[in-house]
């Protein structure tokens, strides 16, 4: 990958991390790997021949002088480099000797050879050093990433596991950090930082998620408050959900915590993607759109016995939630939606699996908390129920330090010297570029590049999400597609003019980790007493993973 003092922002990490649509600056420590290399290795080979001078006498002269410049571009190069320039100065033994060299201008002719022969092999020595530290560095950086990656495989990994994961990714940062500046490998080099940063970013995250304490239920949350199940009160009759967030539904999911957290308790997925194509986000509509679709969404197992089977089962969310999400019944007709206001009976089964979606993330006006209650009902006549809490992933804002993936820029007004001189910049490290016609030229103010995670069999699911500004969002719309999601955030509002940017999303960024913001901190700016909108403000504390601003 090619590198310059600028890179792509895209959107990670996480492990994995992300797809980017502006430059920004690198990060410091990138940039300074970032330096020029040292120039090719040079010496001068000298060919004489003999002719008669003016003043008549024969005397040999300089016939011809070549500079000879040599890049080699492996470590294969190099040693056979070295080896032909020590066998030159074998051949001479060492620096001409006056005693035997008659002519002052011989003496100094045959001494320049030497010298740079000799100042060539030093150089090219110096570079094999370099290679063979850069060598251990990379070995040290891959051994540490392999270590990382073995905890992450980890059944159940606690918080010290996560944090050991994080000590040896930023060990293996560190190592590659170390890498000299003139290595061969120093492009490589970067490139692993770059994706190991993403890593870093995701272990810090579960880091979080593990060490996060249950919230306390408070007097505001009503149902919610209320709300605590270890084990069904009705055996043969319980709701089970992806509890550990591995991505299964098993025997190890049955013990539930008393309230959902952002460590503990099923996560839904806002489905804002578009997997069917169709230019409208797919928890727009009320149909799951094929496989894709379908991996979008939070499954819920319900086991009812057979003393139930005569019973009506009914399917219910608290009031808050039920215009927020969507749900399904999986029937031999395919997914079935379910109306949530518990007025129709599910069709039965031993075994009902139903899917969970949201239409929106958490905000100031709702929790993101859901409560699904399950009901049996004979001869009207409530013979059992089992409720269980979910809550929907929260949105994570990306830091101009993670990985790039695509880069965007419009072509609209002037500025197709721009276009091109991104390019060429770009070009090199193979990263694709979008050229939008006509689109806004203020891609960062109208768009906030961020992340999703969702557990599944597979292992830890992520895709980008942008974020429109209020009343704002043409270009991050034009993002949506299968695994990239958008949505738009609060309310137009009335600004005065010289204030109206406050509220695009120029006006946001994200750190990356800090001490005590393992995924970063917010910043945003304010003017003449106004600040950035405050349904963007109630949005992001909504999410809880990067708060306070």
């Amino acid at each position: 990958m090619g590198w310059m003092r600028y890179i792509a922002m895209a959107l990670v990490n996480t492990l994995g991390v992300v797809v980017g649509i502006i430059l920004v600056p690198a990060p410091h420590a990138v940039a300074q790997l970032a330096a020029e290399t040292e120039g090719p290795v040079e010496y001068k080979i000298w060919e004489l021949e003999t002719r008669l001078s003016e003043y008549g006498r024969t005397s040999s002269s300089l016939d011809r002088l070549e500079t000879v410049r040599e890049n080699p571009q492996s470590v294969a190069q190099l040693y056979e480099l070295r080896d032909r320039l020590q066998a030159q100065l074998d051949q001479v033994s060492g620096p001409p000797d006056p005693l035997v060299v008659q002519e002052a201008w011989q003496y100094e002719l045959q001494l320049q050879q030497y010298q740079s022969w000799r100042q060539a092999l030093r150089q090219t020595e110096s570079r094999i050093r370099n290679e063979e530290k850069a060598s251990q560095h990379w070995k040290q950086a891959s051994q540490l990433a392999l270590e990382a990656v073995e905890i992450g495989k980890y059944p159940n990994p606690t918080v010290k596991d996560w944090e050991m994961a994080q000590q040896l990714w930023i060990g293996a940062i560190d190592s590659l950090r170390q890498i000299p500046a003139d290595s061969l490998i120093q492009p490589q080099a970067i490139d692993k930082i770059v994706e190991y940063q993403g890593y870093l970013a995701i272990v810090t995250y579960q880091r979080a998620l593990a060490s996060q304490p249950e919230a306390e239920p408070t007097a505001t949350t009503g149902e919610i408050a209320q709300f605590s199940v270890a084990e069904p009160k009705f055996p043969g009759f319980a709701l089970h959900a992806d509890v550990n967030r591995d991505g299964v539904i098993d025997a190890l999911d049955k013990m539930r915590p008393s309230q959902w957290s952002l460590s503990a308790g099923p996560l839904i997925l806002f489905n804002n993607d578009d997997d069917d194509r169709s230019g409208i986000p797919d928890s727009h509509d009320r149909i799951v759109n094929g496989e894709y679709d379908e991996a979008d969404l939070a499954q819920i197992h319900f086991k009812i016995s057979e003393e139930y089977q005569d019973a009506d089962i009914y399917i219910s969310v608290d009031e808050a939630s039920r215009r927020r999400i969507n749900m399904f019944q999986k029937t031999i007709g395919g997914w079935k939606y379910i109306d949530l206001s518990g007025a129709s009976p599910l069709e039965f089964s031993p075994t009902i699996i139903l899917g969970v979606e949201a239409k929106q993330f958490a905000d100031g006006q709702w929790s993101g908390l859901v409560n699904v209650k399950a009901i049996a009902r004979k001869n009207d006549t409530e013979i059992a129920s089992d409720q269980i809490q979910m809550g929907v992933a929260p949105w994570i804002m990306s830091p101009n330090t993670a990985p790039v993936s695509q880069v965007h820029i419009s072509d609209r007004g002037v500025n197709q010297d721009v276009v091109e001189a991104l390019q060429d910049a770009i070009a090199p490290t193979g990263t694709p570029t979008r050229i939008t016609p006509g689109e806004t030229v203020w891609m960062r103010d109208s768009t906030a590049i961020g992340y999703v995670q969702f557990p599944s069999p597979d292992g830890l699911r992520q895709y980008n999400v942008a974020l429109s500004p209020p009343g704002g969002g043409d270009y991050a719309r034009s993002l949506l597609g299968r695994n990239f999601g958008w949505a738009e955030i609060g309310e137009p509002r009335e600004i005065d003019s010289p204030n109206q940017w406050l509220d695009f999303y120029g006006n946001l960024n994200v750190t990356p980790p800090l001490p005590g913001y393992p995924m970063g901190r917010i910043y945003y700016g304010k003017a003449d007493g106004e600040t950035i909108n405050p349904d963007i403000l109630a949005f992001l504390e909504a999410q809880q993973v990067q708060w306070p601003p």
